[in-house]
């Protein structure tokens, strides 16, 4: 008896809005000129009639460029309008390399908030550290994370851009959280963040963009 595969993982590249947003998720089906695409836990889906840019992750579908014609809870719905030939280049690892660690700050008081956000030590607490390959946009994060953090809870955040080296101090709140396959996610919205790191977050959608188009 032959093992089923399981189905591809896809990322969507939203371009329709002011700074492209970028989704992880899995192919649930393509048949014709729809795609149906589960987006994993706590991402936000694109807007009806958005244009976006779909790679699947099966080595042998082209790129799909591609309007989003429908979304229901974390199931996507997507009509293909064009197809991009792959190229060779390695591009598909560039996306939501963000190196971080977060630690939970509900508890901390905003003084000592304040001073780690202009250079203090950090409080004593344990950091977590995820998978550097998420779900990104401007204004917020979704990556895995420990069942402790809980929806409305404040974070402390230093956050990095691939390689760069340079590191920015933030804060952000949790706005979803929920577990999948025995994994805990979290999603979150920044409530400070640094000029800078705005503009590295949005060098590094426009870089994707780019290699996606």
């Amino acid at each position: 008896m032959g093992t089923s595969k399981s189905p591809p993982a896809v990322e969507v590249l939203d371009t329709g809005g002011p700074i492209p947003m970028m989704a992880r998720g899995t192919l649930a089906s393509h048949e014709g000129d729809t795609l149906l695409i589960d987006l994993h836990p706590g991402t936000q889906a694109p807007a009806r009639g958005r244009r976006v840019v779909v790679n699947i992750r099966d080595g042998a579908t082209a790129r799909v460029i591609a309007e989003v014609t429908g979304a229901d809870g974390a199931r996507l719905e997507l009509r293909a309008r064009d197809e991009k030939h792959r190229e060779r280049r390695g591009y598909p690892r560039l996306h939501g390399s963000i190196p971080l660690r977060a630690q939970r700050a509900t508890d901390i008081p905003p003084q000592a908030i304040e001073a780690w956000l202009a250079g203090g030590p950090a409080p004593d607490q344990i950091w977590l550290s995820p998978d550097t390959l998420m779900n990104f946009s401007v204004s917020g994060l979704a990556f895995n994370a420990t069942p402790d953090l809980l929806l409305g809870d404040l974070l402390l955040i230093e956050l990095g851009i691939r390689d760069s080296g340079e590191r920015w101090r933030c804060t952000a709140r949790v706005v979803w959280s929920g577990t999948k396959a025995g994994t805990h996610h979290i999603a979150i919205r920044f409530e400070h963040l640094p000029a800078a790191a705005s503009e590295a977050l949005t060098e590094l959608t426009l870089t994707v963009q780019a290699a996606y188009i």
